[in-house]
C-alpha cells in the first residue's frame, strides 16, 4: 500500500501536480549555486510551471527591487493579450512591450531541475553563492537571501505600522 502511494505521488509530481494540483508559487526556498553556476529550481515551482503549460520560466531584472522577476508562459500570454488591446501604433503599446519583453530571458531546467542564471541577472540581484526563490502567487522572485531577509523585515515593519494606524494589511 505504501509503495502505491509513493508511485501515485511520483506520478503527480511528474505530471506537474503537487498535492491537490497546486499551480501557484508559494514559500521561500534557498538553494546554493554549484561550482558550475547551476542552481536547482524548487520542485514545487517546477510543478507549478508545468501545470501552467511551461517547461521553462521567463526572468528579467525587477523594475522595483534588487531581485529577478520570474514568470511562466501564462504570464507572457497575459502581457501579449493586454498589448493586443492597445492601439497597435501607439507609443504606450511600444513602451509596454519594450519594458516587458526586451529584458526577458527564457530559462529551461536540466534533467536535475537546475538552471544557470545569466550573469546580468545575478549582478542585478547581487547574487553570488545562493538564491532565495520566493513564491508570490502567479509569479516568483529570485533574491540574494540576505537582501530578501532585509527587505522582508522592512516590509513587515511597514505592514505593522499600517495595522497600528488602522490601515489594514
Amino acid at each position: 500500500m505504501r509503495s502505491h502511494s509513493r508511485r501515485t505521488a511520483r506520478a503527480r509530481r511528474q505530471s506537474g501536480q503537487q498535492g491537490a494540483g497546486v499551480n501557484f508559487f508559494r514559500s521561500t526556498i534557498v538553494n546554493r549555486i554549484d561550482k558550475k553556476g547551476r542552481v536547482s529550481v524548487p520542485a514545487d515551482f517546477r510543478a507549478a510551471l508545468i501545470s501552467r503549460g511551461s517547461n521553462e520560466f521567463h526572468a528579467k531584472p525587477s523594475e522595483k527591487f534588487a531581485c529577478i522577476d520570474s514568470y511562466g508562459n501564462d504570464y507572457v500570454e497575459a502581457i501579449l493579450k493586454k498589448a493586443r488591446d492597445m492601439d497597435i501604433d501607439s507609443d504606450e503599446r511600444r513602451e509596454y512591450l519594450h519594458m516587458r519583453f526586451a529584458p526577458l530571458i527564457s530559462l529551461s531546467w536540466d534533467a536535475e531541475g537546475r538552471v544557470v542564471l545569466p550573469e546580468s541577472l545575478l549582478a542585478h540581484a547581487e547574487i553570488s553563492d545562493a538564491v532565495a526563490f520566493v513564491g508570490i502567487g502567479d509569479s516568483f522572485e529570485i533574491w540574494n537571501p540576505a537582501r530578501y531577509q532585509e527587505w522582508r523585515a522592512e516590509m513587515l515593519s511597514r505592514t505593522q505600522a499600517r495595522q497600528r494606524q488602522g490601515g489594514g494589511a
